[in-house]
């Protein structure tokens, strides 16, 4: 499954797949810039217990937040300032400012950077393979 792709372009409105009223599966809200994350978690994680939501930027998880109440935020980016201003916005946010927030840092990044913008954790890998393997880590533990 390594050279599959899978993109969120075929996602309905808002990035939310199988939006269903009922659906009780845990809601990961993923911010980021590029459409690499987003796909990665959702062709990785069991659909049938984790749905995936996409926003690619502030306005877009500010608004997802409130409508669709994630259990957990991850964010990405491919420099640390961008990121870090995303993560100290969406934390100012009143429907964000307790959500389990994951950052995945750019490579050369320092973590403590981004748990003091308000992460509750910091993923950093280097290539798909252990980033899939770190965050899978973290939701288990978050959830």
């Amino acid at each position: 499954d390594d050279g599959e792709e899978i993109s969120l372009d075929s996602l309905p409105a808002g990035g939310a797949a199988g939006a269903e009223e009922g659906d009780d599966r845990l809601k990961i809200l993923v911010v980021e810039s590029t459409d690499r994350l987003g796909p990665l978690l959702a062709g990785s994680l069991p659909a049938e217990e984790y749905r995936v939501l996409a926003a690619d930027g502030l306005a877009d998880a500010r608004r997802l937040v409130d409508e669709e109440g994630p259990a957990i935020v991850v964010l990405t980016h491919a420099t640390p300032s961008p990121l870090i201003d995303l993560l100290e916005a969406l934390r100012a946010h009143a429907g964000a400012a307790f959500l389990p927030t994951i950052a995945v840092a750019p490579p050369g990044a320092e973590p403590m950077d981004f748990l003091l913008a308000g992460a509750d954790e910091v993923v950093t890998a280097i290539d798909d393979a252990s980033l899939q393997l770190e965050l899978r880590q973290v939701l288990l533990a978050l959830r």
